[in-house]
């Protein structure tokens, strides 16, 4: 360590002892290894180039400080809070818990083998960041500007995401398990291929985006507009679009028994040779849909309202249709024998629900 800075050091740690903030201090270039430096305060200081590997940052506040191209290397970072940094091209490594930045410019930084758990990044710009190799857990993003952004063999569980425009994102060999995506904008995305695993997108916007041959089991899109979409051979089984608005969307040889469609409108969409054992387009609004050749074994239409749709060499048993209304459709080479056309127990319903309003 060189002179200065064990000088700085020891006046750090009297601060901290006083519990009093270091205001507008030169720290340019400076390597801070090994350091313990917990609980201090720095505002308006300047970090530009600095070094922090191995430290001890806990409870450290960084505010309105300069850090453009910083090192965080294995440090310790519990309840650190980093508020309206400048932290361009900053480097980034090791584990990281419980870490706060908001309000931060992270344009061009970089994220290699990072764990990070348990923190809350709200109101940032990570514009051309890379993201390689990391771990994410337990940690909620908020109004974080995206673009150019990549994702490679990168791990989310139980991450948050609300708010976020994803659209010129690049995601690559990526897995996502319980992850929350509320209120973004997931279009254009190329999502092929990759695995998601219980996750929600409840109020999300999907334009053009591709899930063809992706893992997407047990996952909600409920409340969602979905235009051109593609699912083709994809694995939704149990999955919900409860509510959502589908428009041009490409379910083709697709496995989604057990989907749920319930008051969903879905115009000129295709669920051409698809699994849909179990799936419910219960008081769905189908217009110009295509099932042919798809399993439709206990599928549910009742209440459903279908025009010009295509039922075409499907494979039915005990398929609901109670009560659906249906328009100018096809069912060419379906043997009709494998419907179930009333439902007793929901015609004594029906019939209460008429007589009581």
């Amino acid at each position: 360590m060189e002179k200065t800075l064990k000088g700085t050091y020891g006046l750090i740690k009297e601060k901290i002892a006083e519990r009093q903030p270091m205001h507008n201090v030169d720290f340019r270039q400076q390597d801070f290894d090994k350091l313990d430096i917990a609980g201090a305060y720095f505002i308006d200081c300047q970090f530009d180039a600095c070094i922090f590997k191995q430290c001890d940052l806990s409870r450290v506040h960084f505010i309105t400080c300069d850090m453009a191209g910083v090192q965080f290397i294995d440090n310790q970072y519990r309840t650190a809070q980093i508020i309206q940094c400048n932290l361009q091209s900053s480097h980034w490594r090791g584990g990281i818990t419980k870490l706060t930045l908001s309000d931060c410019s992270l344009i061009g930084s970089y994220w290699i083998g990072v764990q990070l758990v348990s923190c809350t990044l709200c109101v940032g710009d990570f514009t051309s960041s890379q993201f390689m190799d990391c771990h994410w857990k337990t940690t909620s993003l908020t109004q974080i500007v995206t673009d150019s952004v990549s994702l490679v063999n990168t791990q989310f569980q139980n991450v948050s995401w609300m708010d976020t425009d994803f659209s010129q994102m690049s995601i690559e060999g990526c897995e996502f398990e319980r992850v929350l995506l509320l209120k973004c904008d997931l279009s254009g995305l190329d999502l092929s291929g990759l695995t998601f695993h219980y996750c929600t997108c409840n109020g999300s916007q999907l334009i053009a985006t591709k899930f063809n041959q992706a893992v997407v089991n047990n996952c909600s899109f409920s409340s969602c507009e979905l235009r051109d979409v593609e699912f083709c051979q994809a694995r939704l089984s149990k999955s919900l679009f409860v509510g959502s608005t589908l428009e041009r969307c490409d379910f083709s040889q697709a496995d989604v028994s057990h989907g749920k469609f319930l008051k969903a409108k879905l115009n000129d969409c295709s669920f051409a040779k698809c699994d849909l054992t179990q799936a419910s387009f219960k008081n769905a609004e189908l217009k110009n849909v295509d099932f042919s050749g798809s399993k439709l074994k206990y599928a549910s239409f009742s209440y459903a309202k279908a025009s010009s749709c295509q039922f075409n060499h499907c494979e039915l048993l005990r398929t609901d249709i109670h009560a659906l209304f249906e328009e100018e459709c096809q069912w060419r080479g379906t043997t009709k024998t494998g419907l179930l056309a009333a439902d007793k127990q929901k015609q004594i319903m029906d019939a209460r629900l008429r007589e009581f309003g």
